[in-house]
């Protein structure tokens, strides 16, 4: 058995063994679905805030273009890489099912979290922060569910960081 099988083997029986299994794996699979939703929510409400609140165009016009053109370029890097995802890789069972076996790199929801918190700091340093928290609750759920690997996670960060300093600056 590989370092990863191991690695992941723990994780997966943490989750699943013991009287509280259930509830951490059900609060595993809640936070991987819905925590993106919030973030969404959030970004939205940033916008409108931009918009119609601070009647900032030039704000707006960044927060909205800068993820948009961030996201489609990570889209586009994850086709041409087409890393495989850890359960396609390696004898492993992951604790969120998923059919998609390629374009583990980089994680497009952390990405997608990490530019928007990015946008969030750009706006509101409290809700860069919150979005931040948010981001790495994105970033673990992915990790610990078996869809990706740390490097997944963390390439999509540091991808986030640097779209976000030369976007926002």
């Amino acid at each position: 058995m590989g370092q990863y099988e191991k690695f992941y083997g723990r994780i997966y029986n943490w989750f699943t063994a013991g009287k509280s299994a259930g509830h951490k794996l059900s609060l595993l699979r809640f936070l991987y679905r819905y925590v993106p939703y919030v973030i969404a929510a959030v970004y939205i409400i940033m916008l409108a805030v931009v918009l119609f609140v601070k009647n900032d165009m030039e704000a707006f016009l960044r927060i909205v273009l800068v993820p948009f053109l961030s996201f489609v370029t990570v889209t586009l890097l994850r086709k041409v890489i087409d890393c495989p995802r850890p359960y396609a890789r390696f004898n492993v069972k992951p604790l969120i099912p998923k059919n998609k076996t390629g374009e583990s790199f980089p994680s497009r929801h952390t990405f997608s979290a990490a530019i928007i918190a990015m946008a969030g700091l750009y706006i509101n340093g409290a809700a860069g922060i919150f979005l931040w928290i948010l981001t790495v609750i994105v970033a673990v759920t992915r990790v610990l569910g078996g869809v990706h690997f740390v490097r997944d996670v963390a390439g999509a960060v540091l991808l986030a960081i640097i779209a976000g300093i030369l976007g926002f600056s």
